[in-house]
């Protein structure tokens, strides 16, 4: 299942000001700010996204797109939790047609974790080309409040790639992380597999 990010946050759920609490940056002049900020703002987006692909869940709202090669025989399974909605359900026919899924055709199951879409009225959902890619699901997730202990794991990450600059913010290793991190966020892992 793949997924691509097709407008990104805008508003992250740590501001900057918390970050630089966090640190204990003092910032100053008029308007306040630190020589760091553009650093700390980056580790914010860093933290966030690392705790969503760890948890498969969403901490802000962005628009995101679901690929799958076919639909398969029932629900399907989306990406990141929660959904707020889906904006469309496009798909190749078999020949050769872009297609659109009306909208009443489908619901999203927002009591289920993960979220899914299902068909609904009796509606199957139709044939495809059989080509990579075919079926395309674009929705809009959200959590305009991640619970406290994730916000407290992002903090933690944005703590020590601040201190440790040298590690790579762009691939994190998990060795590189606090334990602490881990333990916050373990309750919300939506996959605990390997």
């Amino acid at each position: 299942m793949a997924y691509k990010i097709i407008t990104d946050t805008t508003v992250e759920p740590i501001t900057l000001a918390e970050a630089r609490e966090h640190l204990r940056l003092v910032a100053f002049g008029d308007p306040l700010a630190h020589p760091d900020d553009a650093y700390v703002s980056s580790l914010i987006s860093v933290a966030r996204q690392f705790c969503e692909e760890y948890t498969e869940r969403s901490f802000s709202e962005k628009t995101i797109e679901l690929a799958l090669d076919g639909f398969p025989d029932g629900a399907i399974k989306l990406p990141l939790t929660p959904v707020k909605t889906i904006e469309s359900v496009n798909y190749v026919d078999s020949d050769e047609t872009e297609q659109t899924v009306a909208s009443n055709q489908y619901a999203i199951d927002d009591y289920s974790t993960p979220n899914w879409l299902i068909p609904t009225n009796g509606f199957e959902w139709p044939a495809t080309l059989e080509t990579a890619n075919n079926v395309k699901v674009r929705m809009v997730t959200s959590d305009v409040s991640p619970p406290h202990p994730v916000l407290c794991a992002m903090k933690l990450i944005i703590g020590e790639y601040y201190k440790n600059r040298e590690l790579s913010v762009n691939n994190i290793n998990i060795n590189e992380l606090p334990m602490g991190v881990f333990s916050l966020l373990q309750p919300y892992r939506i996959n605990i597999g390997v």
